[in-house]
């Protein structure tokens, strides 16, 4: 072979390695925990008795785990949804009987059915203000006392990003940018699985 075939060939091998990288960048997380698990039976059941959208679950896994189930945050959360042991105590005294422990908090059955039951509570704080979905994640991020001092007293007056810190801004972003391509996702998913019902 000449020099200008192996320069080619080359070039040919790193466009292609350059385009695979591009492509595999873009492409977004799916539905499966590290161990393969689909979670998203999990996810839709526990959203659904709490009275939240499936798509925000999956992008609030999605960032505060990257949907690792053994995942342990530097503050000790636990799990997909990085379920804090203050937020497992809130769940119990709520739910007399009901033993959870860190393993426990590990499984990902648990931790989500705690973890959206988090969610919802933290939503519920925000539901008469602006931007209810913003504080709420904010909230589940941070801490309600945190949010309660960055926002105005007037549950009036409007509510805007920019109050939150920039480590909560980030966090609420990305976490309603992923909602976006998990609602797209998951609707794919469904018009797949309804396809193959049919046929």
């Amino acid at each position: 072979m000449t020099k200008r075939k192996f320069v080619w060939i080359g070039v040919v091998a790193l466009l292609g390695a350059a385009l695979w990288g591009l492509w595999t960048l873009g492409r977004l997380p799916e539905c499966k925990n590290h161990a393969g698990m689909d979670i998203r039976p999990v996810v839709e059941a526990a959203a659904r008795q709490n009275g939240l959208s499936p798509a925000l679950v999956m992008a609030v896994i999605w960032k505060e785990s990257r949907m690792k189930s053994n995942c342990v945050g530097k503050a000790g959360e636990l799990g997909l949804m990085q379920v804090m042991p203050i937020a497992a105590e809130e769940w119990r005294r709520v739910h007399p009987g009901q033993k959870v422990d860190s393993r426990t908090l590990r499984e990902p059955e648990d931790n989500v059915k705690i973890g959206c039951w988090y969610l919802a509570w933290c939503g519920a704080h925000w539901k008469k203000r602006s931007c209810p979905e913003i504080l709420q994640l904010a909230e589940y991020n941070a801490g309600y006392g945190h949010v309660k001092k960055w926002i105005p007293k007037d549950p009036t007056k409007p509510v805007t990003l920019d109050m939150l810190p920039e480590s909560v801004q980030s966090y609420v972003t990305q976490v309603l940018e992923q909602k976006v391509h998990f609602e797209k996702l998951m609707a794919e998913t469904a018009q797949s699985d309804e396809w193959l019902l049919k046929n």
